[in-house]
């Protein structure tokens, strides 16, 4: 599988949304947002994973049995021990009746729907959230069932015709947000929160930013113009991130800020400041180990 070029700031993205993760987690209520570090995940992921796909499917290169091969082993192992020590654990600290509900979790963690399990079972903001030691492979359950369904759909997309392939995954992601948005306006938070549909917007906001490379290099072409963007995309994940969404009126979910924050960034290039600022040392260090602060964090608070 052919890598997409290597971009420091991207992991330095990657910093800033497990760091907002995990003091969110602490309790610390000055980052009122800080949970929405996963959307910002979610954004470089479906960047980054199109940019793979697009590149593997236009050149005829694409073998859907090794995507699923590559990402089974990109997040398979660290997963596995994560879930194998935190079962060490919940064997001696959990009370029976909670030992169960665990392993039902693992079973849904394992099988990539744990959304699903947690939608059914946990509010993400409760009291009970905080005794739910696999809570956050909610996300990793939207991201590896959108993986399962986005490459059939891209190439059925690539096959049927191409010049609009664009413009098909913009509609997409424009009726996911929809359903983000009706889930907010009839009360249905939890689904909201936790399922494909209503999600895949932020993931497709970052597919279609990949799929869009001309206009990527049309940004890049005009420094003082990326420089603003990517100013203002730095500007909108920080206020997102401060802001509390209880506070704002439920016209658009709260992630619409750090989403679009994170594709300005992406696609303003890496030559702005605010690039060259993400791609210091320490964030990018962390940001390399984003996956792996992220899925330990919340078993050890827990």
């Amino acid at each position: 599988m052919t890598m997409p070029r290597y971009r420091a700031d991207i992991d330095g993205l990657r910093a800033i949304a497990v760091g907002a993760v995990i003091v969110f987690h602490l309790g610390h209520t000055r980052l009122a947002g800080g949970f929405l570090g996963v959307d910002i995940f979610f954004v470089i992921s479906g960047f980054l994973i199109t940019t793979i796909l697009a590149r593997e499917i236009g050149t005829g290169n694409f073998s859907l049995w090794r995507f699923y091969e590559r990402r089974l082993r990109r997040i398979g192992p660290a997963l596995l021990a994560v879930m194998l020590a935190t079962a060490v654990a919940a064997t001696v600290i959990l009370l029976p009746v909670d030992l169960e509900g665990f392993a039902r979790s693992i079973l849904a963690t394992l099988a990539f729907v744990s959304n699903i399990y947690f939608w059914r079972d946990t509010d993400y903001f409760s009291r009970a959230a905080a005794e739910k030691p696999l809570l956050h492979t909610w996300s990793l359950g939207i991201e590896e069932q959108f993986y399962i369904f986005f490459p059939l759909l891209l190439v059925l997309l690539f096959r049927l015709r191409r010049d609009w392939v664009p413009a098909m995954v913009a509609s997409l992601t424009l009726g996911s947000l929809c359903g983000a948005v009706l889930a907010l306006k009839v009360g249905a938070g939890l689904p909201g929160f936790y399922l494909l549909p209503t999600r895949a917007w932020e993931l497709g906001a970052g597919a279609l930013l990949a799929l869009t490379p001309l206009v990527q290099r049309r940004v890049v072409g005009l420094p003082v113009i990326a420089d603003g963007i990517a100013g203002l995309g730095l500007v909108a994940i920080v206020v997102g991130l401060l802001t509390d969404p209880v506070r704002l009126p439920p016209l658009l979910p709260a992630a619409v800020l750090p989403v679009l924050g994170t594709v300005a960034l992406i696609g303003a290039g890496a030559a702005t400041t605010a690039a060259r600022l993400l791609a210091w040392r320490g964030p990018v260090i962390m940001g390399r180990l984003s996956y792996s602060l992220y899925l330990w964090h919340w078993p050890v608070l827990v």
